[in-house]
């Protein structure tokens, strides 16, 4: 019986390794198939590979069907030599054919590698003879592969023993070859190659990487781009930030790489410009010119509109018009009548002009021309900042002279032009884009709207030096900003600004990683009038006004926020359990924050004092479906933070000073912090009027002080309007306030003195009066409160104009300083708080 067939010299030896690796891993063989095709590996190759490894698994029956497996298995019949016989001289044909025709040998080389799964044809292979002698003795040794050759591999194949090693023909003219090696031929080292069709993009474009191989059997990658071990191929990738991708190919020769670096740099969008409701009073205007024409002429109609909607033509002309515009009329022989009929919010406007037609005998003289327009008013403007504005102790203060003076005029500037007073600059969007604005600058803002201001430290590296000088806009009466983001700026002033228009749900002014900030004596608002707006408007709509996002030395001056979400909101974004790695110095005095449904101020972070705010009138609650739980000024620390050195001092919180009948009523928290850590801190002099249970409440405290508060319940609806400390200890005092009451947590201290609960405000103050909005928190002679220092000295709420009030802060040394336990009614409550607020986190 002949010896097995030997045929791995037919398969590629790489791709068998492949095939026996991805097996002995628990690959099944239909994945190993399409992994394989997937290389580029077709699929003859893939099958040669797979009958080989079966043929040395069991070189007896692999690859043999059914029915032999079952001959072989049978009892010996013995030699069928008329089948032996002509199978035989088969074979000694086709070798003859092989040796002596070579076109038959490429044909039949050919058709053998098809059937073993290879695209090659055999006879790329030099012929030798399978035992070839040499009949002389070489005279220089010359090199032989000694790679086996195709007939040695077929001979090998065939009688189950090695081909002997060729030697070069024997001849005069060739010397005997002598093997220069011995052994496996050493593998190929592999190499590969990536590129891509773009290594500089900007943020939200896509990029094509390709890659290719040589010699390595499988390819990975790093970056987050899939090769699927594929040994060449491409692949789309989205890179939001600067990436660098590598391609892993390993092979038989070891393991070669190939990095690739693509830089993304971020894209600023345009925002899209909210429609601006009309406002004011409204206006048609129709004129003609000429006003008379003669027979055969042409007139031109001009109109005009003011707080209109939508125009409609009638008489000699017809159709929907535009809310301004002209329109000329030729050869009219008779006389017209122009109509036109606008849509005002309240009522239609219609207007009317008749055009006569005269013969030349009577043709009026021409009128005079019109005088040109006049040239704008140039309003001197001071050149130094009118205000006073205070800073957070150790940050830097405003410039008061500045080297630069440039203009910007919406209405009549060019952005081609000098920035002078003569030439102004058209947009500030086009003097920061092109670099245009240096330091130590006072930007006058002329009247007109300046859309939206975006300034960052990619596209303005001059003005992101924290070193550098000032920056003063410096906005004029009837100056306004759609909304402005300003990111990784330092030294800016910003003053009088009037910004509103910003897109829905968005802020209207804010600052990411700035320092030495200071905003002041400007207007927030997203309308100016919310009185109509629906619980949607207030969720989704409203505007937040003022928010700082890791930005440090920041002061809020005198700024008027109203009709927003939120009104201010500053954050550290460390974290850090030191409570002076959370430092971010901001200073908030004097604002007026009117008309939110969110909180009016967020303090979270260290060295903080909110001095002199006014916080009024709270809408939409969770009835309506906003579960906020609004706050007059709340802070938080989450992540681990620890917060410390946050003042708030001498501010009025009142929840509505339009009476408890007022349409989307709110039922406001005061003055309160439920989660994190805050040392160090005091919440003193403030007046806080309101109908929830948390007048002033903090949780999770250390040495905390809660002095000369005034807290009442603005309505009749029996809450209890306290203050409250939760997991505080003795360091922790609640001294001189007046409310409903005063504790501790469940299982902890605090130290009260000299605190007095006022049942009834209207028995006990001169004038408490929230009908009328009427307040004077002077004890009326003969209370409980009078002759006593305690509750806020303060006589009306703050306002734009409103002087910084007395301190009151002087302790009753005579009281008796001792910790008390938290109330009954009281701890039922805070507990279902606590409860509330753990299911809001989880929820």
């Amino acid at each position: 019986m002949l010896a097995p067939i030997k045929t791995r010299f037919m398969a590629d030896t790489d791709l068998i390794e492949l095939v026996t690796r991805k097996l002995a891993s628990g690959v099944s063989e239909e994945k190993v198939r399409a992994d394989l095709i997937t290389k580029g590996y077709s699929a003859g190759d893939i099958n040669g590979a797979f009958a080989i490894l079966k043929l040395e698994a069991n070189p007896l029956t692999a690859g043999k069907s059914e029915f032999a497996s079952r001959m072989e298995s049978s009892p010996p019949q013995g030699v069928n030599w008329f089948v032996v016989i002509p199978v035989l001289g088969l074979i000694l044909i086709a070798g003859a054919a092989y040796l002596y025709l070579p076109q038959i040998k490429t044909s039949a080389s050919t058709m053998l590698a098809r059937s073993l799964g290879t695209s090659t044809p055999l006879t790329k292979e030099p012929f030798v003879p399978f035992n070839p002698v040499p009949t002389q003795t070489p005279s220089a040794t010359v090199a032989v592969n000694t790679t086996p050759s195709w007939s040695a591999r077929l001979y090998s194949a065939f009688t189950g023993t090695p081909a002997p090693s060729p030697t070069a023909p024997t001849g005069s003219a060739s010397p005997a070859a002598t093997p220069t090696t011995s052994g496996q031929t050493l593998a190929a080292a592999p190499s590969v190659s990536l590129s891509a069709d773009a290594v500089s993009i900007r943020a939200g474009q896509t990029v094509t990487l390709a890659w290719t191989s040589e010699h390595a059997s499988s390819c990975e990658s790093t970056g987050g781009f899939p090769t699927n071990d594929r040994t060449h191929g491409n692949a789309t990738v989205h890179p939001v930030l600067s990436t660098s991708y590598v391609v892993i190919c390993t092979g038989p020769g070891g393991t070669a790489k190939a990095p690739l670096f693509i830089t993304v740099t971020p894209d600023v969008p345009t925002p899209t410009p909210t429609p601006v409701p009309p406002t004011g009073p409204s206006s048609v205007n129709l004129s003609v010119n000429p006003e008379s024409v003669l027979s055969g002429g042409s007139l031109t109609l001009s109109w005009s509109t003011a707080n209109i909607s939508s125009c409609t033509a009638s008489g000699n002309w017809t159709g929907t018009k535009e809310l301004s515009g002209s329109q000329t009329f030729t050869n009219i022989t008779t006389a017209q009548s122009f109509t036109l009929t606008c849509k005002a919010p309240l009522t239609t406007i219609t207007k009317n002009i008749t055009v006569p037609v005269t013969t030349p005998a009577t043709v009026p003289p021409s009128p005079p021309p019109s005088p040109p327009p006049p040239a704008p008013v140039i309003v001197p403007v001071p050149p130094v900042p009118p205000g006073s504005y205070a800073v957070y102790p150790g940050c830097q203060a405003p410039a008061t002279s500045y080297a630069n003076t440039i203009y910007v005029d919406p209405a009549h500037g060019s952005d081609t032009g000098d920035g002078t007073q003569a030439t102004p600059y058209k947009t500030l969007e086009t003097v920061l884009a092109q670099n245009k604005l240096k330091t130590d600058t006072h930007v006058v803002m002329l009247p007109g709207d300046h859309g939206f201001i975006f300034a960052d430290s990619y596209s303005n590296t001059t003005l992101s030096n924290a070193s550098s000088g000032w920056v003063w806009l410096d906005f004029q009466p009837g100056a306004t900003a759609d909304w402005m983001d300003i990111r990784s700026m330092h030294r800016w002033l910003i003053t009088n600004a009037v910004v509103s228009r910003a897109p829905a749900g968005r802020t209207l002014l804010s600052m990411g990683s700035s320092g030495n900030m200071v905003i002041a004596d400007s207007q927030l608002y997203t309308a100016k009038d919310s009185s109509g707006w629906t619980i949607d408007q207030w969720l989704n709509d409203a505007n937040s006004g003022i928010s700082g996002d890791d930005s440090v030395c920041v002061s809020l001056l005198r700024n008027r926020i109203t009709n927003v979400r939120f009104g201010i909101a500053v954050f550290s974004r460390v974290n850090s359990p030191t409570p002076s790695d959370n430092s971010i110095k901001v200073l908030m005095e004097g604002n007026v924050i009117k008309n939110f449904s969110a909180d009016g101020i967020r303090p979270n972070g260290t060295d903080i004092t909110i001095h002199n705010n006014g916080i009024y009138d709270a809408y939409v609650s969770g009835p309506d479906g906003d579960w906020n739980h609004d706050d007059g000024i709340q802070g938080f620390a989450t992540g681990g933070a620890v917060y410390g050195n946050v003042i708030i001092d001498h501010n009025w919180v009142q929840e509505s000073t339009g009476g408890p009948n007022r349409a989307l009523y709110s039922s406001l928290q005061g003055i309160s912090s439920f989660d994190g850590v805050f040392t160090d801190s005091r919440v003193t002099n403030n007046v806080v009027l309101v109908s929830a249970p948390h007048g002033i409440s903090w949780y999770n405290v250390r040495n905390f002080t809660i002095d000369h508060n005034t807290i009442a319940n603005i309505t009749n609806n029996g809450n209890p309007t306290w203050v409250l400390m939760i997991n505080s200890d003795s360091s922790d005092v609640v001294s001189n306030n007046t409310g409903s009451s005063f504790s501790g947590g469940p299982g902890s201290t605090v130290t009260l003195i000299n605190n007095v609960e006022v049942p009834d405000p209207a028995a006990v103050y001169t004038t408490f009066d929230p009908a009328s909005n009427q307040y004077n928190f002077t004890p009326k002679p003969g209370s409980i409160l009078d002759g006593l220092d305690v509750g806020a000295q303060h006589t009306s709420p703050v306002t734009l104009r409103t002087p910084i009030r007395g301190s009151g802060t002087t302790l009753l040394a005579s009281a008796a300083a001792a910790p008390v336990k938290l109330g009954l009614w009281a701890t039922f409550l805070a507990m279902i708080h606590s409860l509330l607020e753990a299911l809001r986190s989880v929820l």
